[in-house]
């Protein structure tokens, strides 16, 4: 019997494969990322042919993962993702209430190489929150929102930087967030992992312009997180923007 495929394919046709990237993986070997596993050879052994990145999920990102199929494919969704053609939103899971009056961040962000600061925004709905009945440090109980991003620009981990600087961490970020709730969640759930993920991409499709919406919801583990801190409800699809 022939070992499942790594990857569930959302999207395929002559051009484009879109897959579900599942946390803890890396896109392809760089400077920085030195340790796999990483996406790009294990997809191009499992459809058998070469596939072309287009954009990167940092590696504890889940979600929709774009590849083309072909250099002129390629070439084409690049020139959209320069002239912010193409549309991103993410979900994640945050510390506390979302204010509801609260839109968007505004705030620059200062490159991953520590070099200049560069103008960065990310536009924030809140969708469900909670509350949960365990402590967390002087807390008797703690407080959760589940929010739509959207990445008006693309910085390095500009929305788990972002979401930190509004002192709503991600759950399960390492990096950036709370370990005092990521010790709470890992205790009451047993999760341990970034609460972020890539849940829609809009782009024109390079064969004819035409818009195309892929989506990618919440994997097992995460739906077993939003069911815990009871924020289980989904919102609803996101169209072209």
């Amino acid at each position: 019997m022939s070992a499942p495929a790594p990857f569930e394919i959302l999207h395929l046709d002559a051009h484009l494969v879109a897959v579900r990237k599942p946390a803890g993986w890396a896109v392809h070997r760089s400077d920085t990322v030195r340790d796999g596993p990483y996406v790009l050879p294990t997809l191009r052994d499992q459809l058998g042919q070469w596939v072309y990145p287009v954009h990167r999920l940092d590696r504890p990102t889940a979600g929709i993962l774009l590849f083309a199929l072909h250099p002129d494919a390629q070439r084409a969704v690049s020139q959209a993702f320069e002239r912010r053609a193409v549309h991103k939103r993410y979900q994640a899971v945050v510390r506390g209430w979302w204010p509801a009056d609260q839109a968007a961040i505004t705030r620059p962000l200062q490159r991953a190489d520590g070099a200049e600061t560069q103008p960065a925004e990310t536009g924030v709905t809140c969708t469900a929150t909670s509350t949960c009945p365990w402590p967390v440090g002087r807390f008797p109980t703690a407080r959760y929102s589940r929010l739509i991003c959207t990445p008006h620009t693309g910085r390095w981990h500009q929305i788990r930087r972002h979401l930190a600087g509004a002192h709503h961490p991600i759950v399960g970020d390492v990096r950036h967030g709370d370990r005092h709730h990521n010790h709470a969640i890992q205790a009451a759930l047993g999760i341990h992992r970034l609460a972020l993920w890539a849940d829609t991409l809009t782009l024109p499709h390079p064969l004819d312009g035409a818009p195309l919406t892929l989506r990618c919801p919440a994997d097992p583990e995460l739906q077993r997180l939003l069911a815990g801190l009871d924020l289980g409800c989904e919102p609803p699809p996101a169209g072209p923007h």
